[in-house]
């Protein structure tokens, strides 16, 4: 009786540690395809950078009159 319950306990964990492993697999691949996250300092740099293109693209160069 004995050896019949763990032939059926190993059993059914081999099953469940096969089926957990294929779990995984599949939800590793899906991960893969998604975009990565931008953490909230990339998102302020890329900001701050944003903001520092369009300040420069109105400068404008003050011309100096070499007359003096």
């Amino acid at each position: 009786m004995y050896k019949w319950f763990v032939i059926i306990g190993f059993s059914l964990i081999a099953m469940g540690w096969f089926a957990y492993g294929i779990y995984n697999y599949i939800a590793e691949r899906k991960e893969k395809k998604q975009p990565k996250g931008r953490s909230q300092n990339y998102e302020q740099a890329q900001q701050s950078m944003s903001e520092y293109a369009k300040k420069m693209a109105g400068f404008k160069k003050k011309r100096y009159d070499k007359t003096q």
